[in-house]
This record gives C-alpha cells, structure tokens and sequence, in this order.
C-alpha cells in the first residue's frame, strides 16, 4: 500500500502533518469535554465534528506510524516518509494524545478517539525514537492513562446489575478490541513489560512504588498521589493493573514476595467483606497469582473457602469467575484436602454456570476440577456424562443452525470443551458397572460424531473411543461398530460397493449413514491405539467378520488401512504416521494366536518389500524388529 504521490512532497507533507497536529490540539466547543451520565447529550457528542475529526486524525496517525514508519518493511516508494515524520513529528503528536488522555479521570473523551490514541502508544513502542518521549513520561502514563483507562464504566455497573452476561463477555471479548479501550489500556501495560521498560532502574523503582500505592489504597483506601479518598472503582482498578503484570511480578523473587505481603496483609482479609464487581477482581487476581506457595496453611484454606463461597454464593460475574480461578488454586495440597467433602455441591455448581453462561475458560476449568479430583468423581461420573452429553448436542445444533461464523466458531469451541471434560472423567479407578453405563452413554454420541469423516470433533471422539476400549473388560457387538468406521476414516469405501452393498444385513445397517471418502487421514495418531485395543481383545472377530463392503476379514481391511498410510506417507516429508500404524503389526504377532499363515506370509511380505525404501532410521528399526519376532515366533 503507498501513500498519495503528492504527499510524498517534503513540503505538502509537513503541511499536511501540521494541520493534523492543529486539528488534535484544538480546544473543544465549550463543555464538549465535561462528563456526564445525560446519554443524548453522549449521543450527540460522538457524533459532533470537533470530535470525530480528532477521531479521524488519531486513525489516520495510527496508520502513518503502524504502516509506514518502519524502516525495514516500508516500500522503496514511502522510504522518505519516516524520515521525516518519526525524528520530526511523531513525537509531538504522542504528547498531544498524552495531554488529552490525561484528562480521563475528570473529562469525557470521545471513545473511538481514546482507544486510538492508546493504539498510537503502543505502537510507539516499536521506535527508538519514541523511546525517550515514552520513558519519560512512563509513570504519568500508568497512573493518569492506564489506571483512569481500566476504571469500571457506568456502562459496566449498569450491565453487572441488569444484563451480568454482557458484563462478562465485555471482560474477555477480545475480539471486539477494534473498539475497546480497556483492552487497549491493558495490552499497553503488557507491552510496557514485554519491552522491558520495568527492567531498567527507574522501572523497577516506578513497579515498587506501584506495590506501595496499591496497598495504601487497598488498605486506607487513599490515593497517595492527591492523598484522596477513592472509592471502590479504585481499589477495584489497581489488582486489574496487578494482575495484568501477573508475568512480570511472578517472574522475579522480590517482587513475588512484596504480592504475597500484599495479599496476605490488604487482600484475603477482606475477602469475605467485599461484594460486587470488587469481589469479582479479587476471584480473578487468585487465578492470576495460584503459583503463589503461600507458607500459612490458614491463608490457603481461607482464599479456597473464599473461592468456594464465591461459586456457590453471589453474583453470576463472581460465580464464573471463582469457577474459573478455583481450578488454579487446587494446585496446592491443602486446598484440594479441603475441597473435597464439597465436590458434590461444586460440581453441581459448575453445571448450573455452565447452563447459565458458554464461556470457554469456564468448561475448560470445570474439566481440570474432573482431571484434579479423577480418584473421587466415580460416584458423579455417569450423572457428569449424561449431562455433558445432552449439552454437547444442544451446543452442536446451534453452531449448525447459526449463520454467523464468530458464533459458530464459539459455539463448537464449547461443545469442544464438552468432550474434553468427558474424556477427563475416564480414570482407571472408575467402577466396572460405571465404564459400562458410560458405554451405554456415550455411545449415540460416537456415532453421531464417527459417522461423518468433516465433523470438527473427529480427535476428541476418537480419543473418547480409545478410553472405552482401554478401561472395558471385553468388546459387544456394539463396540464393535466402530471398528470398520475406523478404515473407513482411512480407506474409503471401494469405488464399485454396490452389489456388497446390497448384501447389508440387519447387522451392518448402521453403516448406511456412514460417510467417508478416505480423508481422515490426519488421525492416525488417534486411530492406531483403537486398533491396538481392537486386537488386544479380539475373540476371533478380526478373523471372522467380514466387511460388507470389500468382502474381505476384519483383519486384511486393518492391512488395507495400514497400507493406504504407508502409500500417503511417502509422499510426504516424514514419516510419523507410517511409524505409528505400523505399531499394529507388532500388535497383531503380540495378541493373534491364531492367524493363518498365508495372512502372516502376507504380512511379512509387506514388512520386507518396505524395509529398503523407508525414510527414517526409527522405521526401518521397527520393520527389522518385527521381522526378528517373526522368526522368534
């Protein structure tokens, strides 16, 4: 993309940056800059020209600074265009945006001109000749234009009371961060790290002193930089801004340490005294901070009874967030001690929130507290699967009947998280009568994910099947269902299945539905170790069955599968997969007594024919290996 040719006019330039630079810094109509609650009068006010042309002039710098002030990636045709604006200009205009986002706390701006003016800063971290203008002013910056940036908004009390579903898709709808300046604020505090700004001397006195300023607030609830009183916003506003550094501080000794005085000291203790959005912050600054090893067995068991009347208690914000955060803090030995006689009501929780809100983090940490406490959830796991099941499908069909793809994409991400919280509750100390009522469940589903090779849950259905065939004493006809479906996946059909087809008995009428043209390929990983459980298990069936659509055993279509890998592996650049399927041969001379030997011969056939033209050393020592147990056998 170039910039017009007669801007590239050294002097047309400068003209054209000088009336930008007036446009920014002219002073708004009278009371245009005053706050206030009165919504029209906000209505006009965004939409008044002083204010989007301040708008328009913040995009357009955003662009000039972002597209075409790098040195190394901008076109031969702007190369004169950085050398003039980034020694010259750029730092003028950064301390414009800093004047006017400085008034935050007491003025209004407009919206889209703040959320701008934040992106031109951090932009502005990418230039050295921006360094000093950013340095100097870096303390100014966190505490008169990320803090007042972050504050809860009337527009945030008002959902927390009236819509809290909206509150909470606000906090963690980074996708919307074209228009957000809370987001835009946080991710400057972020690059402030990340560019190690808190690194150098200066920083680290400025980190200290934030350290010192949180606790005062927290405690006295006084602004030391005015010696103010604040209010709850504020006290709220300043463990967001500890828990966004959550890396910097966790990642140094020292000021771990001053974090846990500040939570030990200003922070638990008022736990149970705190309500509202401020007691939703602190839910989320103890998963922010669950690595802390606090050394007092009190402090732990107070912030686990804290997070676990947080979920069971409250406002649905709070409760989502102590679900989510709850997860972390079970890390620690006391805390999941402690939980334990509550597993049940906290389960029965997550399910409630989960009903109530699809948030992705929320399922993911209802699935840690099933992997966490994998040895006490046998008596809860056939109630836990018949659920997620049921939600599974609900979640699937909305993605299907959707026709937004940021909601569909949402939507399978959840049921996506379904399933992976069922393949959590699978745990070798899981009843026998158990395992085989999970069959009876989950087995409908299979099929309904197994059937088609485009599903997007293929993997996590796969891995499902997997854990049934592991943990069952023996296989059904049921089970063995999947076993053709798996080549399937793999192979294909024939191309000629008709007159086959016509043969399907009563026993083989499910395969009707099955779609599959070969391309499931991508899951050998997940296939092979069915197969293996396949034959660990076989009573005769491999050898016996026959599939209605080749005409061949059971057995000879797993060659066919094996086969069709090998074929796309060496047309390829590696060979994993071809390593990993060939894992069923050895698993075949390992568990099959009884294999004629013309299949064997055959088999050993295929193994010899390959060793020569393999890619890897790791095949060809399994190709020797197996045929060293051939003739130990």
């Amino acid at each position: 993309m170039f910039l017009p040719k007669h801007i590239l006019n050294e002097e047309v330039l400068k003209t054209w940056l000088y009336v930008i630079q007036g446009t920014i810094d002219r002073p708004l109509p009278q009371g245009m800059d005053i706050k206030t609650g009165n919504e029209r009068v906000l209505e006009r006010w965004e939409k008044s020209s002083a204010w989007l042309s301040k708008k328009w002039c913040a995009k357009i710098l955003n662009k000039l600074l972002n597209k075409y002030s790098d040195r190394t990636t901008v076109k031969d045709e702007n190369k004169m265009f950085p050398e003039i604006f980034l020694p010259y200009y750029s730092n003028h205009f950064f301390e414009s945006f800093l004047k006017l986002l400085c008034s935050l706390k007491t003025n209004y701006i407009h919206p889209k001109f703040r959320f701008f003016a934040l992106k031109y800063m951090i932009n502005a971290l990418n230039f050295v000749e921006l360094y000093h203008c950013i340095n100097s002013n870096f303390e100014v910056i966190i505490y008169d234009v990320i803090i007042p940036a972050l504050l809860l908004t009337p527009q945030d009390e008002e959902d927390w009371i009236h819509n809290p579903i909206e509150f909470l898709r606000r906090e963690e709808d980074y996708l919307d961060l074209s228009q957000n300046s809370k987001m835009a604020a946080e991710t400057l505090l972020i690059k402030f790290y990340q560019k190690k700004m808190f690194s150098t001397p200066d920083g680290e006195l400025i980190l200290f002193r934030l350290f010192e300023y949180s606790g005062n607030i927290l405690l006295h609830g006084v602004d030391l930089r005015n010696n103010i009183q604040v209010d709850l916003r504020m006290k709220e506003v300043v463990l967001n801004v500890l828990g966004i550094l959550n890396e910097l501080i966790l990642s140094k000794d020292e000021y771990q340490n001053k974090m846990q005085y500040l939570f030990e000291k200003y922070i638990i203790p008022e736990f149970g005294n705190i309500k509202g959005p401020l007691r939703y912050r602190l839910c989320w600054l103890f998963g922010s901070y669950s690595r802390i090893k606090f050394e007092q067995i009190e402090t732990i068991l107070t912030l686990t009874e804290g997070l676990y009347g947080s979920l069971c208690e409250g406002e649905l914000p709070v409760r989502v967030r102590a679900a989510i955060s709850l997860n972390a803090i079970f890390e620690n030995d006391k805390a999941h001690e402690y939980i334990i006689p509550f597993l049940d009501k906290i389960l029965i929780s997550y399910i409630n929130l989960m009903d109530a809100v699809e948030n992705e983090r929320l399922i993911k940490s209802f699935g840690g507290i099933i992997e966490k406490f994998a040895e006490n959830i046998s008596p809860y796991a056939v109630d836990l699967v018949k659920y997620l099941t049921n939600v599974f499908y609900k979640t699937d069909q909305e993605s299907l009947q959707s026709a937004f793809l940021n909601e569909i994409q949402e939507k399978e991400a959840v049921a996506a998280g379904f399933l992976s919280s069922i393949l959590r509750i699978f745990d070798p100390n899981l009843a026998r009568n158990v395992i085989y009522e999970l069959k009876q469940l989950l087995f409908p589903t299979l099929m309904y994910i197994l059937k088609n090779e485009s599903s997007n849950y293929l993997s996590l259905g796969l891995k499902i099947l997997d854990k049934l065939l592991l943990y069952l004493d023996s296989l059904d006809e049921e089970m063995w269902m999947f076993y053709p479906i798996l080549n399937y996946l793999i192979v294909g059909f024939p191309q000629n299945p008709n007159i086959l087809h016509e043969k399907l008995n009563e026993e083989f009428k499910f395969l009707e539905a099955v779609n599959f043209n070969g391309k499931g390929e991508e899951y050998v990983e997940e296939i092979t170790p069915c197969f293996q459980k396949f034959i660990q298990k076989d009573k005769g069936i491999l050898l016996n069955a026959r599939d209605p659509y080749y005409n061949i055993s059971y057995l000879e279509l797993m060659f066919l599968s094996v086969e069709k890998v090998y074929e796309i592996c060496y047309d390829c650049e590696n060979d994993t997969d071809m390593v990993l399927i060939t894992t069923v041969y050895i698993a075949l001379i390992e568990n099959l007594k009884q294999v004629p030997n013309e299949l064997l011969n055959s088999l050993l056939e295929k193994v010899i024919i390959n060793i020569p033209i393999v890619k890897s050393i790791a095949m060809e020592k399994m190709l020797l290996q197996i045929v060293n147990n051939f003739g130990n056998s």
